[in-house]
């Protein structure tokens, strides 16, 4: 099929940044912007519009809120004029960013070290631990009491990182 539309289209479009909620995309400007009256952002899968009415002389960039972390998104931008041309299509994945989990066993045995968060196990499943002569009562946020955390094969989600857990 042979684009008919004489407009020229944003090129290299990237996903610059994302946040939990949020995707920032950024384009290089077309080429020429003759008969461009704007661009928009698009989602690629439905072709709703998300961002209206850029402007196609100062503004290469554009950020989608209200999305839902961990979910892929896919966008492109579009040159509209008398007709419509459009950029590449691009993946968004909003995440706030991975947690670290570091294990200090204290002279005891487990496995692993430590563990990074990501879209697919934002949880962690807390390993067991094993020292000669003692019980394991727990994990713990500080090596001299503390607060509990939760026991072996316990659920956790870490709000900060990187975290230490004893």
């Amino acid at each position: 099929v042979t684009n008919c539309c004489a407009l020229a289209p944003a090129t290299n479009l990237t996903v610059s940044g994302t946040t939990a909620n949020s995707a920032t995309l950024t384009w290089t400007a077309p080429s020429s912007t003759t008969g461009i009256t704007k661009l928009q952002v698009r989602n690629a899968e439905t072709d709703e519009v998300v961002v209206d009415e850029i402007d196609v002389n100062t503004t290469t960039t554009a950020t989608i809120t209200g999305l839902t972390e961990c979910t892929s998104y896919q966008y492109y931008v579009v040159s509209v004029g008398d007709c419509e041309v459009f950029s590449n299509t691009v993946t968004a994945t909003p995440f706030s960013g991975a947690k670290t989990v570091n294990y200090e066993y204290n002279g005891g045995n487990g496995s692993p070290s430590s563990f990074t968060t990501n879209c697919t196990n934002q949880t962690i499943t807390l390993p067991d631990a094993t020292r000669t002569g003692y019980d394991f009562n727990g994990w713990y946020t500080d090596a001299t009491g503390g607060t509990r955390v939760g026991g072996a094969n316990d659920t956790y989600e870490p709000a900060t990182s990187p975290v230490t857990l004893y």
